[in-house]
């Protein structure tokens, strides 16, 4: 994921968090995760347990105890310094149980291994990702359909049946796909596999941003030129995210006139529940813009679908002319800017180092009703579990096809 620093605010709602604002009275160093000294697995576990404790955005919304936590499993921790040698599992239960259940679905803890066994000395480490053990365990889990060569076989496909004209698409080595075609003469389907087009637009003329702009551009004038469109398809399966500049392209050529995204607010502040006011952001129409306003638009969503892929699928569900299709999304939905020295909040450690904690700085509420998909996910309009064996018979996609359909339907 890129960190989204690139945000405009529309407007501040008043909103003073000061009486619930409680300041760290201790000094700075003896909870900054990045001064502390770790060369034991107490103390390892003590820069990550305050590290996390006083820059998580969520405290006032997650139910996970984690202070209650603290004392059984310091103790396991202080444990393993007395042992020759640390198996990677017996560290990670300790984090696992720590932090498995928080409701940050951003979250990826990795920890080093100090002492580890002499098999696992290329590898010493415990890595805890709370949305991952969320993820696999809910009952609709289904893994995403859509891999590095699904789309172009899926759309190669449509192409021998003669359904898809007017096609631009581009994939880069490291399988950043983005497609713009229209399928049936009368729909308009836009495939992402992450929201990287700020980094291409408008940038110089190398192979790659020609190719992202031509596709951006196919997207902006086919939706902007054809009065007759019945539908637009935005695919977000398996998209990670990226930035949210992004959807002032994507969404913004839905819609003419601003719409909200979301309401947000900061984590600022030592304290465990210093928070900056509430604010909100818009989406305003890009200049080319949906030009039949009967157009119904659909989104293509799957538990693959990250942050950005999560704010464009609830954007679409919320339209007055927007359904959303697939499976519920993973249910990672903040915002990612902010440094741990600067902010108090945000990523701390080092990838490099004895530990690394990856997490926002952001709450993030989406829509007008200002619903919180963090840990949860956006539930889809219509559910529809991705049909592997008849891909691989016929490379017919029928999450495409359900949402093909809905736009045909009278």
């Amino acid at each position: 994921m890129k960190i989204l620093s690139h945000i405009t605010w529309a407007a501040v709602i008043v909103f003073a968090l000061a009486s619930i604002s409680s300041c760290r009275e201790d000094s700075e160093e003896k909870y900054n995760p990045n001064f502390l000294y770790y060369g034991t697995y107490v103390q390892q576990f003590d820069a990550v347990y305050n590290g996390i404790l006083y820059s998580y955005p969520y405290w006032d919304v997650d139910t996970a105890d984690i202070i209650g936590r603290h004392d059984y499993w310091r103790a396991k921790a202080a444990e393993l310094d007395k042992q020759d040698s640390v198996d990677n599992e017996v560290l990670e239960k300790i984090y696992t149980n720590m932090y498995g259940t928080l409701l940050d679905h951003h979250m990826v803890i990795r920890v080093k291994n100090l002492k580890p066994l002499p098999s696992q000395a290329d590898f010493g480490m415990a890595i805890v990702s709370p949305g991952n053990i969320e993820v696999r365990k809910r009952s609709d889990y289904a893994p995403s359909p859509v891999y590095y060569n699904h789309v172009p076989s899926m759309i190669s496909k449509l192409q021998e049946q003669g359904r898809v004209t007017e096609c631009c698409s581009w994939q880069t080595d490291d399988d950043f796909i983005l497609v713009s075609c229209l399928i049936d003469s009368d729909i308009l389907y836009f495939y992402l596999s992450s929201f990287d087009l700020t980094g291409h637009i408008g940038q110089d003329k190398s192979e790659d941003n020609i190719m992202v702009n031509k596709v951006v551009d196919n997207y902006l004038n086919i939706i902007s030129t054809k009065q007759d469109l019945k539908g637009v398809i935005i695919d977000v399966r398996g998209n990670g995210g990226g930035w949210v500049k992004d959807q002032w392209t994507v969404l913004g050529a839905l819609i003419d006139t601003p719409r909200l995204l979301f309401t947000s607010r900061r984590k600022n502040g030592t304290g465990l529940y210093d928070y900056d006011p509430f604010v909100e952001t818009y989406v305003s129409p890009h200049k080319c813009h949906l030009l039949n306003k009967d157009a119904k638009i659909v989104g293509l969503c799957d538990m693959r679908s990250v942050s950005c892929a999560e704010a464009a699928s609830s954007f679409i569900k919320h339209l007055p002319n927007g359904h959303l299709i697939g499976n519920r999304t993973f249910g990672g939905t903040c915002v990612l800017n902010g440094l741990y020295d600067a902010d108090y909040s945000g990523t701390f450690g080092s990838s490099d180092d004895n530990h690394f904690v990856y997490l926002p700085t952001y709450l993030v509420l989406y829509g007008e009703e200002r619903a919180l998909y963090e840990g949860v996910g956006v539930t889809p309009d219509e559910t529809v579990p991705y049909d592997e064996q008849l891909f691989r018979q016929t490379h017919e996609d029928n999450q495409l096809s359900a949402a093909i359909n809905y736009i045909h339907a009278k």
